[in-house]
């Protein structure tokens, strides 16, 4: 009987040992499932929160990217305007010298015109004046001449 009673005590010992390793075996594989689920959970949680914050960086250098760029354009709006003021200014004082420049060559063509004409009057004038003045001696000579002449002839009667 002891030898049953021993080998009852093994089979119940191996089915017991068999029956703990299975239940062993059951347990570890529910704590593996159960840190897997946890560890896909803090995963997922992880990469939830990670992704939140690089989004809010995202748009923070994204804000901050628009805000320089806004400070940039008006910079060079600022800047443009103030060349093109510059360029208006040049291109007026440009205009201007041209046209300074268009007036006083009319100016100075008119004023030689002017005395163009007032020489050639001067020079008819002076044309007119000398012919009247060789009209007025030829004139003075022959009432000379005939003075004379009647003088000549007066004396002569007497």
């Amino acid at each position: 009987m002891d030898s049953i009673e021993t080998a009852n005590n093994r089979r119940t010992q191996n089915v017991t040992h068999s029956s703990i390793l299975e239940i062993g075996e059951k347990v570890r594989e529910s704590v593996e499932e159960r840190w897997e689920k946890a560890k896909e959970e803090v995963i997922a949680r992880a990469e939830t929160e990670v992704w939140e914050k690089a989004k809010k960086i995202l748009d923070d250098e994204l804000a901050r990217a628009d805000r320089e760029a806004e400070r940039e354009k008006a910079a060079i709006r600022s800047q443009a305007k103030a060349e093109l003021e510059k360029a208006v200014q040049a291109e007026t004082k440009r205009m201007e010298a041209i046209a300074s420049a268009r007036v006083d060559a009319r100016a100075t063509e008119e004023r030689e015109a002017a005395d163009r004409r007032l020489r050639d009057r001067l020079d008819a004038a002076k044309r007119k004046f000398e012919i009247e003045l060789d009209a007025t001696i030829r004139e003075t000579r022959e009432e000379e001449r005939r003075v004379a002449r009647d003088e000549a002839e007066r004396l002569d009667r007497k």
